[in-house]
């Protein structure tokens, strides 16, 4: 799916590659991504060691070393798409990988409590995607 919308370059996440960045970056909850009032997580690179794999979830304080002039990505708390209705929007984001289990992939699973380590999920579900630079 990464491929055929944002090119060639470019492709779909494996599990080690969530993996990594929940062990590595520095993860914060925002309700309000840049004043637009979208739920989700603002990941950075972390800039010290014992910042790696933290999470700041809803209600806790951010480091002050951390803004969003630094490097970051942003995941959005997108809810799922089943039976061409959106549910959960604003509360909780699923990202699927490239890493298959039987009729399940590996996915990040979000929400503004919880960062989750990989977790496997049925593929027939419309599931966030977050392309990554090959």
């Amino acid at each position: 799916a990464a491929t055929i919308v944002t090119g060639a370059e470019y492709s779909m996440p494996t599990a080690a590659n969530w993996r990594e960045l929940n062990r590595r970056c520095y993860w914060v909850w925002t309700s309000n991504y840049k004043g637009r009032k979208v739920n989700g997580y603002i990941v950075y690179k972390a800039k010290t060691k014992a910042d790696r794999g933290k999470k700041v979830l809803f209600g806790d304080t951010p480091s002050a070393l951390y803004s969003l002039d630094d490097t970051h990505i942003f995941l959005p708390a997108a809810g799922s798409i089943n039976d061409s209705r959106c549910y959960n929007d604003g509360k909780y984001g699923i990202y699927l990988s490239a890493s298959l289990r039987d009729n399940s992939c590996y996915c990040c699973y979000l929400k503004s409590d919880y960062v989750g380590r990989t977790v496997t999920d049925t593929r027939c579900y419309g599931r966030s995607v977050r392309p990554v630079r090959k």
